[in-house]
């Protein structure tokens, strides 16, 4: 088997514009900029003061904005975030720090509606349309 003429030139072309890609322009970090360093101002431009109150979302859905064929969720009454942790995915209070939330996972959303704040009746179970006694 003979050699394919001109692979030698292609394989030399591809390692010259290689070369020149890793050569190109580096940009140089500016000091106190970058993911993890503080502000440059020094430990006091640091706001080191008490956390902030959490606020939990805004409702996905309300009961006058559900899609007609739908249902209010039972399980977040619309909110779309996870009942339980109140939308955080996790539980601040927990001994050692955090510890993620069981009925979410830490996903943040409601497990049941999964963020949608409602579910179709036709997709309700005998047991879920219990929660709807209007159906």
């Amino acid at each position: 088997m003979g050699e394919v003429p001109g692979a030698h030139e292609e394989s030399e072309r591809a390692g010259d514009v290689r070369r020149v890609r890793l050569a190109g322009p580096v940009e140089q970090p500016t000091p106190g900029t970058g993911p993890g360093l503080p502000p440059s101002g020094g430990p006091e431009a640091v706001d080191r003061g008490e956390p902030a109150e959490f606020r939990g979302p805004e409702p996905v859905r309300t009961p006058g904005a559900v899609t007609p064929g739908f249902v209010l969720c039972y399980e977040c009454d619309g909110l779309g975030a996870c009942d339980q942790c109140g939308g955080r995915g996790w539980f601040p209070d927990a001994p050692p720090g955090r510890r993620r939330c069981p009925a979410c996972f830490g996903r943040r959303v409601c497990p049941i509606c999964r963020g949608g704040g409602e579910l179709a009746v036709s997709d309700l179970s005998a047991y879920q349309r219990g929660y709807h006694p209007e159906l």
